[in-house]
């Protein structure tokens, strides 16, 4: 559970470092939306593995607490480190799956299209941050980074799937829609055995009564 904290953390950063700033609605909108759905996945989580106890609620009252002081009072240097804690928490979450795949040699589980997805995003980012957010050095960082991983990790898949995996260039955009193999049921191998051993039955009788 501790992954989806990091995420609505970095998101809230983001939005205290561009409500801050008095940049256009339309240039963070999309942010909002993903704070609001991380915190819902979050309590949904949290609700079914039975874990909304204290910590949890002081953690989730901290954290409110905390954006609030932000948007009244907190410096201008404090919110220019939310926004770099942001970029690391967001585009860090990336590399664990590009090593990952380096080191397996494969193309893992990770989907193509999501990957793809996420690299028109950050080029639909930068346009909008160059053109309403007057440039902003620390918004270009955090969506310049997140577009290199998501390219890079994007460019992985491509090759193990295509070159080393000799995959069809269909399964880039369906491996979200195939179906998983069902594994052999373990009854189902015991099965002969048993017939095997049914078979066997008469003959080890008869031996029995003719040794008898």
């Amino acid at each position: 559970m501790s992954t989806f904290w990091l995420k609505l953390v970095a998101y809230c950063c983001s939005d205290i470092y561009s409500i801050s700033r008095g940049y256009p609605l339309s240039t963070y909108i999309e942010v909002l939306v993903l704070t609001l759905e991380a915190a819902l996945v979050l309590v949904t989580v949290a609700y079914l593995q039975a874990k909304i106890d204290t910590v949890f609620v002081t953690a989730a009252l901290a954290l409110v607490l905390t954006c609030a002081w932000a948007l009244v009072a907190a410096p201008i240097d404090s919110l220019a480190f939310a926004s770099i804690a942001s970029t690391i928490l967001n585009s860090g979450a990336l590399v664990p799956q590009i090593i990952l795949n380096a080191r397996r040699g494969s193309s893992g589980d990770y989907s193509p299209l999501t990957a793809a997805i996420a690299s028109g995003g950050c080029i639909l980012r930068l346009f909008t941050v160059v053109r309403l957010s007057s440039s902003d050095p620390l918004l270009l960082i955090n969506f310049g980074s997140s577009l290199a991983l998501n390219c890079t990790l994007l460019a992985q898949l491509i090759w193990y799937s295509i070159i080393v995996e000799k995959r069809p260039w269909s399964s880039l955009i369906l491996r979200d829609f195939e179906e998983v193999s069902a594994e052999p049921d373990a009854n189902s191998t015991s099965k002969p055995q048993a017939t095997e051993l049914s078979d066997a039955l008469p003959s080890i009788r008869k031996s029995m009564v003719v040794t008898g």
